[in-house]
């Protein structure tokens, strides 16, 4: 991509979109030094040490640290004086207590996440959690929180991420490009937690990387194919590919639906004549 289309995507964008993170949990400047492309990671650089330095965008910071950008303690290593070590430190104390709030999540520990889900270290930053990610890592905690299926820390996460930093569930992907209610229609036993996201405002047409609705997830979740992409997912095992319910052809109900049909040549028609 030309330099000049990377800089004017940068100026128009939020720095969520330095902070995304893909499938194998690379951001876009990952994939930069990948592919050798050192303009685009020079430019993404220049954005984030602007965004990083200058107040009028403290809210870019705020999401660069609360998603777990890598390069920012670089970056703040590099830029900050003598008199900001307090700052710094401050910084280094709300990126622990992110580690040990998205713990918390996995370990089940809804006390506890409640307990951590705000932080007061660093008053110039997002003082709430719920959207946090664990650095070079792009899952978030309700995605978590749903595949372990621990109901009463997604009901908090959920309450937190719309009434606290009020956001939309829609908008809060993981590295897949899925939002909760893709795993939670994809779980046989997950109504509950279907019920609860969409309560809170999650739709079904949010789509994924490969354009799959929620309701994708809900035509397989009986499917052993989906049971291990679960699994996948909880475990976050990025280093294998993920197991694929949809290479799997569903089998269509063809003599059931002969027999309820309302039309007159198939209605109430024997099971031996549906089958021929």
């Amino acid at each position: 991509m030309h330099p000049d289309i990377i800089e004017n995507i940068l100026q128009q964008s939020s720095a969520e979109i330095v902070t995304q993170r893909i499938q194998d949990n690379m951001t876009a400047r990952d994939y930069a030094v990948q592919e050798n492309c050192d303009n685009a990671v020079n430019i993404i650089d220049k954005y984030v040490s602007l965004w990083c330095n200058n107040e009028e965008y403290s809210k870019q910071k705020q999401i660069l640290l609360l998603h777990g950008y890598t390069a920012i303690p670089k970056i703040l290593q590099e830029e900050v004086n003598e008199e900001e070590e307090e700052y710094s430190e401050s910084v280094k104390g709300y990126i622990t207590q992110i580690e040990d709030f998205h713990e918390a999540v996995e370990m089940c520990e809804s006390e506890k996440v409640k307990d951590l889900m705000y932080c007061d270290k660093c008053k110039q930053l997002q003082n709430c959690l719920a959207d946090s990610r664990i650095q070079a890592k792009g899952q978030p905690a309700l995605h978590k929180a749903v595949l372990r299926k621990d109901m009463k820390t997604c009901c908090e996460i959920a309450e937190a991420l719309v009434y606290q930093c009020k956001q939309k569930l829609d908008s809060v992907r993981d590295q897949f490009f899925r939002t909760a209610l893709h795993y939670a229609y994809g779980m046989a036993d997950g109504k509950e937690f279907v019920d609860i996201l969409m309560d809170y405002g999650s739709s079904d047409f949010a789509v994924d990387k490969d354009g799959r609705s929620p309701l994708a997830f809900k035509d397989r979740q009986e499917l052993p194919q989906m049971r291990d992409l679960l699994h996948y997912q909880l475990l976050q095992e990025l280093e294998t590919p993920e197991p694929d319910p949809w290479s799997v052809r569903l089998q269509m109900p063809v003599v059931g639906y002969l027999i309820d049909c309302a039309h007159s040549q198939h209605k109430h028609l024997p099971v031996h004549m549906a089958e021929s």
